[in-house]
């Protein structure tokens, strides 16, 4: 079980999120 991968990953979900919120 790796933390830092499970940050990175939440990461980019957030920035996707960021993103599609930006967009609106």
């Amino acid at each position: 079980m790796d933390h830092d991968e499970a940050l990175e990953r939440i990461s980019s979900r957030i920035h996707h999120t960021l993103h599609y919120r930006r967009r609106e």
